[in-house]
């Protein structure tokens, strides 16, 4: 039986923000060795196990728990050796390569002060051993998991609608009525399916959402380009991104002809996009992370199964539903602990007791009188 628990730090004292997730992730150490229980349905004790097998965070919360120093440094990218790209000669490199980690850590523990810490943090892009490191399942870096909701949708698609204003495939006059057929077309859009979407052109720069950002890739940008006269290559290049994104999301099982394949349509889309965004090296701020690290999906499908298991989709959901519920203005983390707990709960009885969730939940339907 598989169970995913959410911790966040958000709005957390600072106190708390080390003790309360090691006190999480020591517990789940003393389950991995195992916990006598008493089942007193059966009569018997049992000792029951657990280890923590993956790790899924956005990409600052992962550098806070796997002991790196995030994607802005010398070094950067955890899942390859590629060095970091500068935007000037001045400026951070934007990826972090993990080369030799056993032989960092190694070094890191023999650095005779915090000033040799810090050189070598600064060029290996390894601060710490993570406390996660003591599950028996912890194997770097696939252990802790990219980010594939914000790295689709928030980043990667803002990031190319962005690049098609500032390059000039989408001029102003076509951003316009790329925003105002977006608005127009929620007239048709089922409510069951996501809220209202809103204008784009009008929105960009204030709070587009993920679920409006996730209907712009899926539903409604190609088609859009295509009717605007935008460029073939790059409504070609913008196809592959979204066909990348929906291959990944797919909960289905993949062959390895299957994951070559995808691994040629995104070495053939960031090939693409190097050619239609990157002409000259000025331009090399525009090749983020977040598009780099493409590359390395096929690999994490064969390591998870379906890239959506990285999605933080669903923390995200648990996050926002949880604190809404939270009461106490004395007590609110315990209040929040407590929530949990009783979730948790539930869901053990009902697979315990699948008898007790209803095949067909009564619907009830609000109606409006209007007199």
């Amino acid at each position: 039986m598989m169970i995913a628990f959410s911790l966040s730090l958000v709005r957390m004292p600072q106190q708390h923000r080390i003790a309360l997730p090691g006190f999480r992730f020591q517990e789940m150490m003393k389950a991995s060795d195992g916990i006598w229980m008493y089942d007193i349905l059966d009569n018997a004790w049992f000792a029951w196990h657990a280890w923590l097998v993956i790790v899924t965070a956005d990409m600052m919360g992962s550098a806070k728990v796997n002991g790196t120093t995030g994607v802005s440094g010398v070094h950067g990218n955890r899942f390859s050796t590629v060095e970091g790209a500068r935007a000037s000669d001045k400026g951070k490199q934007q990826y972090y390569p993990i080369t030799n980690y056993e032989g960092v850590l190694a070094r890191l523990a023999n650095a005779k002060n915090d000033k040799e810490r810090k050189e070598i943090a600064k060029e290996t892009g390894i601060i710490r051993l993570p406390l996660l490191a003591a599950s028996f399942a912890h194997i770097y870096p696939y252990f802790f998991t990219p980010d594939c909701l914000h790295q689709f949708y928030a980043n990667n698609a803002n990031h190319l609608h962005r690049l098609m204003l500032e390059c000039g495939h989408l001029p102003r006059d076509k951003a316009e009525k790329f925003g105002y057929m977006l608005e127009t077309a929620k007239a048709t859009l089922p409510a069951t399916f996501c809220g209202p979407i809103c204008n784009i052109h009008t929105k960009l720069n204030t709070s587009y959402k993920l679920f409006e950002w996730m209907a712009v890739v899926h539903w409604y940008t190609i088609p859009f380009l295509i009717s605007l006269g935008v460029n073939n290559e790059v409504v070609s290049n913008y196809a592959m991104f979204v066909r990348i994104t929906e291959f990944s999301m797919e909960v289905v099982p993949r062959t390895e002809s299957e994951l070559r394949e995808l691994e040629a349509l995104i070495i053939d889309f960031l090939t693409g996009f190097e050619r239609l965004y990157i002409t000259d090296p000025s331009q090399i701020c525009r090749a983020r992370i977040t598009l780099f690290q493409l590359i390395h999906i096929p690999n994490c499908i064969r390591w998870y199964g379906s890239y959506r298991i990285c999605s933080q989709a669903t923390c995200e959901q648990t996050i926002g539903y949880l604190g809404r519920k939270v009461r106490s203005d004395k007590s609110p983390f315990q209040n929040l602990a407590n929530l949990i707990v009783e979730n948790e709960v539930i869901k053990c009885l009902k697979l315990y007791y699948p008898h007790l969730v209803p095949t067909n939940p009564a619907r009830f339907l609000l109606t409006l009188s209007i007199s």
